[in-house]
């Protein structure tokens, strides 16, 4: 049953099975059946599996952009410096915003198409 969560939960952002096994440090095809529910992982892996995608889903909400999976290596880093405490400053920053659109405000962007 946790597995099935656990896929959920990587589909939701946007992972594949193998990009998520390369981020955790074990074989896609092992991630592979253990998302399939064919094979259980140890504890310690499965603490690793959810850890690493609790750190995706605050980046997630950290950035206000969509953050690509496109290079896993890149995706490592920017986990391993979240989980440093780097981005601690850039949170409090982003959360000090208020991201809604003033009343009255009248957005005029330019006339592309006519």
């Amino acid at each position: 049953m946790l597995h099935q969560h656990l896929k959920q939960r990587s589909l939701k952002l946007g992972l594949r099975g193998g990009d998520l096994a390369a981020l955790v440090g074990i074989s896609a095809p092992k991630m592979s059946n253990y998302l399939r529910g064919r094979i259980s992982l140890d504890g310690a892996k499965q603490k690793e599996v959810i850890q690493t995608l609790d750190d995706l889903e605050r980046l997630r909400t950290l950035f206000p952009i969509p953050v690509g999976c496109h290079d896993v290596k890149e995706l490592a880093v920017t986990l391993e410096r979240l989980r440093e405490g780097k981005f601690n400053s850039f949170e409090k920053l982003m959360k000090a915003i208020d991201w809604t659109t003033p009343e009255g405000l009248k957005r005029k962007f330019p006339k592309i198409f006519k």
